[in-house]
């Protein structure tokens, strides 16, 4: 009874103690979970600016690239066309033998090949072309058994290309035929226009 006595009056200050004990571990449990909010939300802020910053990289790159076509088109429109003067004139000679407007050819020639010439190479059509005027490999050996033409010349690419379109005009108006040139005969009936007659149709104002 006497022990029970002597420990009586410190229960209070014990119960104080424990309470003190327990808001301390709960203050250092709240403090550890403030730090890891804190540290995943930093990590957040991370991730978000990394993600905007490759966003921001990412419309740069195209703005850039759309800067550099719109610039390649306007050179392609002011520079001086890299076909000689002699080319240019047997064009217009080939244009007059076989009826062909010259400045649908021009505009032909530059979508085709820019007027550089160009070796034979496989096309999207899986048809191997060559030359200016991109004539499909097809029409090789037709336009050197009809016409005596070699089109892996460049007199002989461009009276080729000159020929196949002229052909085309004997059975279809100016558009359908070239949507033949680019196409094929078989296609024609099927497609009003392309994006390919478009342009050359728009572009060949430049050449009028």
């Amino acid at each position: 009874m006497r022990k029970i006595k002597i420990i009586l009056p410190y229960i209070p200050f014990l119960i104080l103690i424990i309470w003190a004990i327990m808001q301390s571990n709960e203050m250092k449990n709240t403090r550890k979970d403030i730090k890891q909010i804190s540290y995943g939300i930093s990590e957040l802020r991370k991730q978000q600016e990394t993600s905007l910053g490759a966003l921001n990289r990412h419309n740069e790159d195209l703005m850039n690239e759309i800067l550099r076509i719109e610039q390649e088109a306007q050179n392609t429109a002011l520079q001086p066309i890299e076909f000689t003067t002699e080319l240019q004139n047997y064009l217009i000679q080939t244009c007059e033998k076989y009826g062909v407007p010259y400045n649908i050819m021009m505009a032909i020639i530059e979508h085709e090949s820019r007027f550089i010439w160009k070796p034979a190479k496989e096309d999207t059509n899986g048809l191997m072309s060559i030359g200016y005027t991109q004539i499909n490999y097809p029409h090789w050996k037709r336009l050197k058994e009809h016409y005596g033409i070699d089109v892996t010349t460049h007199t002989g690419n461009i009276e080729g290309g000159v020929i196949i379109l002229s052909e085309l005009l004997e059975i279809f108006p100016l558009e359908k035929a070239i949507v033949g040139y680019e196409c094929g005969i078989s296609k024609v009936n099927r497609l009003k226009s392309t994006d390919f007659s478009r342009w050359i149709l728009q572009r060949a104002e430049y050449y009028s």
